[in-house]
């Protein structure tokens, strides 16, 4: 309980846990009553992508896309969903073309 202060850059991926959310940040992990779909209402699109049904991911964080994982740099495997995999894909590609930072 309480209220923190998330800087966009520092949070790796959100994923939906017992009808929580989990906000996995480089500082440890943050649980919070919204549903998935109100972080993802609320983060820039260009930069956080929903993957599967219980994951957002912040391409920031962003190591290789194989198969149906995403692999981040820090280690973490996230799925990517059937349904998803043709838009993930072309946010990674518009990502890494446009350069952008976390």
């Amino acid at each position: 309980s309480g209220i923190y202060k998330i800087y966009l850059k520092s949070i790796k991926y959100i994923e939906t846990r017992d009808r929580r959310t989990v906000i996995h940040t480089e500082d440890g992990d943050i649980i919070s009553q919204k549903q998935l779909k109100d972080h993802e209402l609320r983060l820039p699109g260009k930069v956080f992508v929903r993957c599967h049904t219980s994951y957002i991911v912040n391409l920031g964080y962003f190591h290789s896309l194989a198969g149906n994982d995403i692999r981040l740099i820090t280690g973490e495997i996230l799925p990517v969903s059937r349904n998803r995999k043709a838009t993930v894909t072309q946010c990674v590609m518009e990502y890494l073309e446009g350069g952008q930072k976390p």
